[in-house]
């Protein structure tokens, strides 16, 4: 109506609210500095033995934003917690990787560095944290390698193969495994799997996706960690004990840390935009050539697909999605705007849960 009204396009009036809402598409963006100290002081709370970020950690990379975080890193680091941090595609838009090294690699516990990339080594008594940059070779344009920081990776898998090795990456390893429509989230090293089986390692974290996700290929399971920012303001809680891994998902307590108040007021802002969005979806439903009726079946049933999703519980309803007779509706009636591939494509791979992980690592 907007676009009829003013004789723009629907992706500028997209464009147009985000920006003048201060959202950047992420919601949680109007609350950065709430949202994030809770965080924090949930993270000092809950006193893990080590806290991990995979990648796309600033709005663009930009030098004041990466002050301001690692200030607020530095109080996690000063309350005795292993501060560890890989690189993502969105931390170079407006900045390079000299400013990104200065402000966080002091936070960082390095046993070893990459000469090639901001790659590094952390070790934490048994475990061994590979906090890897694929985004050097291209600054984010997509997850790669060079064979320069392929060799040091080895090396390193080598040296620290009597250890419990967690692989931390922004771009995911798993995920697009086979698929040549990949470029956009997964590392493009093909011998990359390969070569981490050949050295025992078990687990991935990374992020990029921004949804909460968990796949497996072979001995290998890769965690996907949602935006803290965004959606259910989730965090991951990752437990090893005595060789078995135990991952499970739960959401931040801002009413607690940032004050009831601002929790109303960031549930509303998640309300709108979830609004907004599942009303961008009926447009493009309504559109289709279903019935007012099967429309309504499919809007229903899309609805539930995302709440799944967000939550990470796809694989415990995946028969009730498979089985609603809308659901051949809504990925056709989504065919032509890339959803309805990609919904189709997340259904026919859905092996694990998403929301927690039970597993022998040794």
């Amino acid at each position: 109506e907007l676009g009829k009204k003013y004789g723009k396009s629907n992706a500028q009036i997209i464009l147009r609210w985000h920006v003048q809402s201060g959202n950047i598409v992420i919601p949680g963006m109007a609350y950065i500095e709430e949202i994030t100290d809770a965080l924090v002081a949930d993270v000092i709370d809950t006193h893990p033995d080590v806290f991990i970020m995979t990648g796309d950690n600033t709005n663009g990379g930009d030098p004041d934003s990466e002050q301001h975080l690692a200030a607020k890193l530095q109080q996690i680091k000063d309350a005795g917690i292993l501060v560890v941090v890989t690189t993502g595609n969105h931390d170079f838009n407006r900045s390079d990787t000299s400013s990104y090294d200065a402000h966080f690699s002091p936070l960082f516990d390095m046993a070893d560095q990459d000469p090639a990339s901001l790659s590094y080594v952390s070790l934490l008594g048994n475990y061994a944290f590979f906090a890897m940059d694929d985004n050097a070779v291209t600054l984010g344009a997509e997850g790669r390698f060079s064979e320069a920081t392929l060799f040091w990776l080895e090396e390193m898998l080598k040296k620290y193969r009597d250890k419990t090795i967690l692989f931390l990456s922004h771009h995911t390893v798993v995920l697009g495994m086979g698929s040549e429509n990949s470029a956009s989230y997964r590392i493009q090293n093909e011998k990359l799997p390969g070569l981490l089986e050949k050295y025992g390692v078990r687990l991935v974290l990374c992020g990029h996706m921004h949804s909460q996700s968990i796949s497996q290929a072979g001995n290998l399971y890769e965690i996907i960690s949602s935006m803290p920012i965004a959606g259910n303001h989730t965090i991951g809680l990752l437990q090893i004990d005595d060789g078995h891994v135990r991952y499970r998902t739960r959401s931040i307590d801002l009413a607690k840390y940032a004050g009831e108040e601002k929790a109303a007021e960031i549930a509303e802002q998640d309300k709108k935009y979830g609004d907004y969005y599942a009303g961008s979806l009926a447009g493009l439903i309504r559109r289709s050539s279903y019935s007012y009726y099967e429309q309504e079946k499919i809007l229903d049933l899309t609805k539930r697909f995302f709440v799944y999703y967000t939550a990470g519980t796809l694989l415990e309803h995946k028969k009730e999605i498979l089985n609603d007779p809308a659901y051949e509706g809504m990925i056709q009636s989504l065919r032509d705007y890339n959803y309805g591939p990609w919904m189709k494509s997340v259904m026919d791979n859905l092996t694990t849960s998403s929301s927690h992980l039970d597993f022998d690592i040794r």
